[in-house]
């Protein structure tokens, strides 16, 4: 590619630019109803850009956050709106975007990027591999068997954040994938173009909160049904208080027909709603790229009774400062990395994604020919980065 192509901020000069890049390339989310809507809830401090003399070839966005692995916070990019102009596609504009946007990321001491894909293949070839899930999940409410409503129901303001927060990181903290939430990602779980968005805490016996709920009537399917309830967040430390939310849901089934929500692959309200109540409408993957394997694997928890060293290289044909060796200690929980020391496994940056994610097993990995590693150190890596499926709730 021509030296001529320069990297950047988009700023808002540029802006026009990059809302007809963006319409250029998804033009079912950039309907003119529904565009600047779109554009100007986002923060334009995020936004990069590649451009040819003075025209803006692709831009991105780039947005510092954390996601959930092992109990600790990573710090993560998370990464959207990618796009080429119309003329420069085809050209390498795409691969040296995010090539130089993985390059900031590092810099700005992110450690993993994560990004939901439009297509698999061109993010692979940049190191990206499929990672965790999100399921869209509708449930009719006319077969909920759940009529538990012991417990108390309090409203709140949707955007009353603190109180959700401390019930999602509790949450969040035991499973694998979950965001770290900013206010950007809050903000968008209580906004609406359309309707109000409700929200309720759910209260235990001691009045101390047990999960919470925030939602908004939807649309109907057809004429003459009732409507579709969209969850926008919902969160339970008890089975007594996810069981409180589908009572209350269950109690519209005279004007609303269903529920959806974001959630696992592994569904806990499956267990709770009823005879296959519930079905799975979408299976959206999401990716990851290894930014910065150290500082990745430093960040990550893992389980308090693991100790011990090893050893591994890293086959990462963009960037060199991935591929090691490298030796891995594990004590209380905590890695703490060094240079140097003979591998005991070599594995591809695509396939270290999945593995430190806890998406893919070793024996998975060996299959694809992303993992060189005996049947012991398989083992010993599945112990290693052993946990939930991971998931996210949070879309970008």
């Amino acid at each position: 590619m021509s030296d001529t192509y320069r990297y950047g901020k988009i700023t808002d000069r540029d802006r026009a630019q990059y809302t007809d890049v963006l319409d250029q390339a998804f033009p079912d989310l950039f309907r003119q109803d529904n565009k600047n809507h779109w554009i100007d809830r986002e923060d334009p401090s995020t936004f990069r850009g590649l451009w040819n003399g003075d025209r803006l070839a692709g831009g991105l966005m780039n947005l510092p956050c954390g996601q959930w692995f092992g109990g600790r916070s990573v710090p993560m990019g998370a990464v959207r709106g990618v796009a080429v102009a119309s003329e420069s596609r085809g050209s390498g504009v795409a691969t040296r975007l995010m090539d130089e946007m993985l390059r900031e990321t590092r810099a700005q001491s992110m450690s993993i990027s994560t990004l939901y894909p439009a297509t698999h293949t061109f993010y692979r070839k940049l190191g990206y591999e499929i990672a965790g899930s999100q399921c869209h999940y509708e449930l009719d409410l006319q077969r909920i068997s759940a009529r538990n409503r012991r417990a108390k129901l309090v409203s709140f303001e949707a955007t009353d954040f603190a109180m959700r927060e401390g019930i999602y990181r509790l949450v969040a903290g035991r499973m694998n994938g979950l965001i770290d939430r900013s206010q950007w990602f809050w903000q968008r779980t209580a906004t609406s173009k359309a309707m109000k968005v409700r929200g309720y805490v759910v209260l235990g016996e001691n009045g101390d909160p047990e999960g919470y709920f925030v939602y908004e009537a939807g649309e109907k399917a057809r004429p003459h049904e009732g409507y579709r309830i969209a969850v926008r967040d919902w969160m339970f430390l008890t089975r007594n208080a996810a069981e409180r939310a589908l009572a209350f849901f269950a109690d519209y089934r005279s004007v609303a027909s269903s529920i959806h929500w974001w959630g696992a692959p592994v569904e806990p309200m499956e267990v709770i709603a009823g005879e296959e109540a519930i079905s799975i409408k979408l299976h959206h993957p999401w990716m990851v790229r290894m930014v910065d394997v150290p500082r990745a694997l430093e960040a990550r928890g893992y389980r308090g009774d693991l100790e011990g060293r090893i050893s591994f290289a890293v086959e990462d044909d963009r960037f060199e400062w991935n591929r090691g060796p490298f030796t891995l200690t594990l004590k209380d929980g905590r890695a703490q990395m060094e240079d140097g020391g003979t591998p005991a496994f070599t594995i591809d940056v695509r396939g270290l994604a999945p593995l430190f994610t806890a998406y893919s097993s070793p024996d998975d990995l060996a299959m694809l020919d992303l993992l060189d590693a005996d049947t012991d150190t398989r083992a010993e890596l599945a112990g290693i980065f052993a946990g939930p499926v991971p998931w996210m709730v949070d879309a970008f």
